[in-house]
Order: structure tokens, then sequence, then C-alpha cells
């Protein structure tokens, strides 16, 4: 709960000093055992602990909860005015030619 944000080897290390040495591999088998395996459900599994029991957050996991919620918002689907309004270009590397140089399709 204090750290969703970090990843198994991080966890075993921050877990040492408090005398469990707990492997990275060990950390990874209960995160999936319990389907928190990446940082987004671990993320929703605390947003919902925080819902059901009301726990208190400390600054990480509330950072961490404030950046998982705006980078859903960036990644949403974008509204635009007519069709046609907003467009999108691509540009690759196709070749070489003699006496022109290189070509670019777009």
């Amino acid at each position: 709960l204090s750290q969703p944000s970090y990843g198994h080897p991080r966890v075993s290390n921050a877990l040492r000093p408090q005398g469990l040495c707990v492997p990275g591999g060990g950390i990874r088998s209960i995160w999936r055992r319990h389907d928190l395996q990446s940082v987004e459900r671990r993320l929703k599994a605390l947003s919902a602990k925080v819902e059901q029991d009301g726990v208190i957050l400390t600054e990480d996991p509330l950072q961490a909860l404030e950046r998982a919620r705006c980078e859903k918002q960036a990644q949403g689907e974008m509204q635009t005015e007519p069709p046609g309004y907003l467009g999108g270009q691509d540009t690759s590397y196709a070749g070489h030619l003699k006496g022109v140089g290189r070509i670019y399709p777009q």
C-alpha cells in the first residue's frame, strides 16, 4: 500500500531493512496470486481499498494515484471538430534514387 509504483526488485530491497528477506521472484508470484502484476492493477486495488476501508494515504501513493489519473486522461480518445479537421502525417525513408537523392514517401 505504501509504494504501489515500485517494481518487484525494489520492493524486495525495501523489505530487507525490516528483516524480511523475500526475493523478487517471490514478490512477483505473490502479486500474480492476488492479480496485482502491473502498476495499473496495484493502483486500482489501492484506490478500491481507500474507498472501502477509508485508509489515509501518505504522499507517495497519492502522487502515484494522481499520475495514473492524468495518464488515463491523456490516453483517451481525441475529440475534434467535423471530419477532416484533424489530420495526421507520417514520413519514412524509402531509399535512394541515382540523380535524385533520398526518397521519403509521406
